[in-house]
Order: C-alpha cells, then sequence, then structure tokens
C-alpha cells in the first residue's frame, strides 16, 4: 500500500489498477496523489485518460488542461485535450489542442486524427478534415475513431 505522504505511490498504486482494468477504483489514488503533489503533470495525464475510459468527458477536460498548465509542451497532453472536447461535441476547442499537439509534434498520429475529426463537423472544412484522416494511425487512434463514429 502507498505510503500516506508519497504522491509517487498513489500513482503506482492508480497505475496498477488501471493495468487490471479497474479504472474506478484508480481515481481515488491518483487523487490523493495530486492532493499530496499538485504540480504532478503525469497524474493529471493518466487521470484524464481514466475519466476518458469511464466517459467522465467534463472531468477528463478538467485534468488534461491541468496537465497542459503544468507541461504545455507536451503534445500527449494537447492530444489527449482534444479527445476529451471530441466526446463533449466542442469541435473550435479540439481543433486549437490537436494543432497545438501538431505544432509540438508535426509527426503525431493522434494529432492528425483528432484534427481531423474535429475539422470534420464543419463542412467548410471537409477536405483539410480528411488530408489530416488520410495519415497512418495508431491502434489507439483507430479505436478512439471507432468509438467516435459509433456515438453519432
Amino acid at each position: 500500500m502507498a505510503q500516506s505522504n508519497d504522491p509517487a505511490g498513489h500513482h503506482s498504486l492508480g497505475m496498477a489498477y488501471c493495468e487490471l482494468g479497474e479504472f474506478a477504483q484508480a481515481i481515488d489514488p491518483f487523487l490523493r496523489a495530486l492532493r499530496l503533489g499538485p504540480e504532478f503533470a503525469e497524474v493529471y495525464h493518466t487521470l484524464g485518460l481514466v475519466y476518458s475510459e469511464l466517459e467522465q468527458h467534463d472531468d477528463a477536460v478538467r485534468a488534461f488542461q491541468n496537465a497542459v498548465r503544468l507541461k504545455p509542451n507536451n503534445a500527449d497532453n494537447h492530444c489527449g485535450l482534444a479527445t476529451s472536447y471530441l466526446q463533449l461535441h466542442r469541435p473550435a476547442e479540439a481543433i486549437q489542442s490537436a494543432k497545438e499537439a501538431l505544432r509540438l509534434k508535426p509527426d503525431s498520429a493522434d494529432g492528425y486524427l483528432q484534427l481531423g475529426c474535429a475539422l470534420h463537423f464543419d463542412p467548410e472544412t471537409f477536405a483539410e478534415a480528411t488530408a489530416a484522416l488520410s495519415l497512418p494511425k495508431s491502434p489507439f487512434s483507430l479505436k478512439l475513431l471507432h468509438l467516435q463514429s459509433r456515438d453519432r
């Protein structure tokens, strides 16, 4: 069990729950880690992923916003934020986050996927969306694309 004053220990416990697929159980250790180490950007990022998995997208946005605040040069934080904005049908914000991810990491398949998905909401940007979505994708990105298309 993680020591009560060790944010890394609580983070590790939360990660262990995630490895077991026990995402709801992972939230409390992550929140304890953040109470003890509020500048622990990786915990915010992981918590955003957990909230996304649990379809708690408002909470995911807040977690990813904190991750971005603490590590603004991390493209994965911006991709996570873009994904969460898409789940909330907030394409303008998703576009902004995806573009920032691509500025930071121009070869990010997830960045292009999120940008393409966000752009497809607007008929005037369909060509740009098609171009963004034509790049190779990671298995995680393909799963996300499937989940997003299923919700329509």
